[in-house]
């Protein structure tokens, strides 16, 4: 890269396996909430939908604060897209921000799962990028079934 500085982004610790490599642009807030979280959460006076359950399982086996504490990041949503934030909740340990650059990072497309752009390496992990709009929708579509 010449000296070119990498992209920033936040990686993100989703359920099971799976590190989200986002834009923290794309990040309202990242929020902690105790009790119970079902399909919306409380935030800053609005109702958000949650990316999951049925979506994106919580592991309760290896989450022992799944009851009590769970940190949630809120994403702008894309207005007109049916919620103008939307939620995923974290397990796990490994939220940080970092910059990617093209001598750090594998490019590995043969790991990408389906809602997801690309697929990537770094020191050992495996990260999504995460089709943002595409999942808003899906978080729109079901919060408008239910």
């Amino acid at each position: 890269m010449n000296g070119t500085p990498g992209l920033r982004c936040v990686l993100l610790p989703c359920a099971g396996p799976h590190t989200w490599a986002v834009p923290q642009d794309c990040i309202a807030e990242i929020v902690t909430m105790t009790g119970s979280v079902s399909g919306h959460l409380g935030w800053r006076g609005c109702e958000v939908p949650v990316y999951g359950p049925d979506n994106y399982p919580i592991d309760t086996a290896t989450d022992a604060l799944a009851a009590t504490t769970a940190i949630f990041v809120v994403f702008f949503g894309l207005r007109g897209r049916g919620c103008d934030y939307w939620a995923v909740r974290l397990q796990g340990h490994g939220l940080t921000s970092t910059e990617l650059s093209e001598s750090a990072i594998e490019d590995r497309p043969d790991l990408l799962l389906p809602g997801f752009l690309a697929a990537f390496t770094l020191a050992g992990k495996t990260c999504q990028v995460p089709d943002l709009p595409f999942l808003q929708s899906q978080v729109a579509a079901a919060t408008d079934a239910g």
